[in-house]
């Protein structure tokens, strides 16, 4: 059972204390079902929270560093194969209501069911190619108790996307909806109608040392309602597609270093100047067949 399934786990706690305010920052990492093919799943997990019991001080910046060697093939990063995901939330909000609700139409287009006959060639090919980007989804809380009383869940899928930022060699855009199936959600007269777009841009290595891909979280900001993100999963199983004659998967892993371990980086900069830094070192998985 262990040679058929491969697991990487990281948890770190990142704690900058401070007089009043002692804001925490987790985050797991598993990469999961890793094949000799190449094919893999990652499982990410986040929570945050502050020990006064307050909401957590707004982050004005964070960034995930992943080891060097972890990839996006070339084939996958050309722009026309990057998910316009501002262009498909705009497509989903014209015709939802008249199908279908947004998240059942963000379901269609992951899954390949049809939206409707009467797409517009060019709505057909954007969702013609986010679907042969979509590589994950997820689940969210929000800490947003400026504006609402109780925590707000989420739920959101996740594409290869077309970067914002310059310098950027890709993103990950997610769509988003409130989960109206909760009681909190649903009988609030504003949260039911929001359809948030996240990006997190992607660069590439800068200069040596052990991390290659930065990924740039976005602001915590939803138009003028700030928020802390106090719980984050998303299982990305991933994307392909055949090229040659043979079946090619998203990503890529690095060979495992002789030491036998990948570092993972988390750096977190929040509006009252504190900051939050911390390195670790997991154990590299094994190949299943």
């Amino acid at each position: 059972m262990l040679a058929a399934l491969a697991s990487l786990t990281v948890l770190v706690a990142l704690t900058a204390p401070a007089a009043g305010a002692a804001p925490v920052q987790e985050f797991g990492v598993q990469l999961k079902d890793v094949r000799s093919d190449g094919r893999f799943s990652v499982v990410f997990t986040a929570n945050a929270y502050d020990t006064t019991g307050e909401p957590p001080p707004q982050l004005t910046r964070s960034v995930l560093r992943l080891p060097r060697g972890v990839t996006i093939r070339r084939s996958f990063l050309r722009r026309g194969r990057l998910c316009d995901t501002a262009a498909l939330r705009e497509l989903l909000l014209d015709i939802e209501g008249d199908r279908a609700d947004y998240r059942t139409l963000l379901g269609r287009v992951v899954s390949g069911r049809p939206l409707g006959p009467d797409l517009e060639p060019r709505d057909a090919a954007v969702v013609r190619t986010c679907r042969g980007s979509a590589i994950g989804r997820g689940t969210a809380t929000l800490d947003a108790r400026a504006s609402f009383e109780d925590p707000v869940p989420g739920l959101f899928h996740l594409f290869l996307a077309r970067p914002i930022a310059k310098g950027a060699v890709a993103a990950l855009g997610a769509l988003a909806v409130p989960d109206d199936r909760v009681a909190s959600v649903r009988d609030n007269p504003v949260l039911p109608e929001q359809r948030p777009l996240f990006t997190v841009d992607v660069f590439g290595a800068r200069g040596g040392g052990p991390y290659g891909y930065r990924l740039v979280l976005p602001e915590q900001r939803v138009g003028l309602v700030t928020f802390s993100l106090t719980e984050l999963r998303v299982s990305a199983t991933g994307a392909s597609r055949r090229e040659g004659g043979r079946r090619v998967f998203w990503a890529a892993l690095p060979n495992c270093p002789r030491r036998g371990v990948l570092p993972f980086r988390a750096d977190y900069t929040y509006e009252t100047g504190q900051t939050a830094s911390r390195t670790v070192r997991a154990a590299c998985p094994r190949f299943g067949r």
